[in-house]
Parts: C-alpha cells; sequence; structure tokens
C-alpha cells in the first residue's frame, strides 16, 4: 500500500534509487493537544508508518506540516505520540 485508501487521509509514500520518503497526514486527524492523549496521526497512521520505515533504500525521509519542537503547532504538543514517534524512528 503506497497511499491510504479513504479520503481524505492523504498519507502517503514513494521510493527512489536511495531513500524511501513518507509522507504524514498530520493535521487532519489531529485532536487539540490539550492532553498527553491527544492524538496527531492516531494508530491507522502509526501502523503505515512503522511499516514503511522498514525497507533497503539507503535513506528515509519523513514530512509532516508541523515541525518536532518549535512553532505555534509541533510534535511536542502530543506528549505520548510524540514520545511513540521518537523511539520509533
Amino acid at each position: 500500500e503506497n497511499c491510504s485508501t479513504n479520503f481524505p487521509e492523504i498519507y502517503c509514500h514513494l521510493d527512489t534509487k536511495h531513500a524511501r520518503v513518507i509522507f504524514l497526514d498530520n493535521r487532519s486527524y489531529a485532536d487539540p493537544p490539550t492532553t498527553n492523549e491527544a492524538e496527531m496521526l492516531g494508530e491507522k497512521q502509526f501502523d503505515f508508518l512503522t511499516k514503511k520505515l522498514k525497507h533497503d533504500k539507503k535513506y528515509t525521509l519523513i514530512c509532516g506540516g508541523v515541525t518536532l519542537t518549535h512553532g505555534k503547532s509541533n510534535w511536542s504538543k502530543f506528549k505520548n505520540e510524540y514520545q511513540k514517534f521518537c523511539e520509533l524512528i
């Protein structure tokens, strides 16, 4: 599966000669970051990311619409998912 199959989900990946590029949909399903349990990706997209990180390319690029720790909207505001993401990568 290269891309999500349920519109409007827009996460996907593509492979080049030397790299896998993974595009995450980190805005469509984001909860308001009011608790540590708030989700940005959700379980289904995390499963997709976990599977797509297993490949034989030399490089992996992960692209998304928010930064990890800086700016008004960022991963660190989603404490549990941020920790899970960091452990995964």
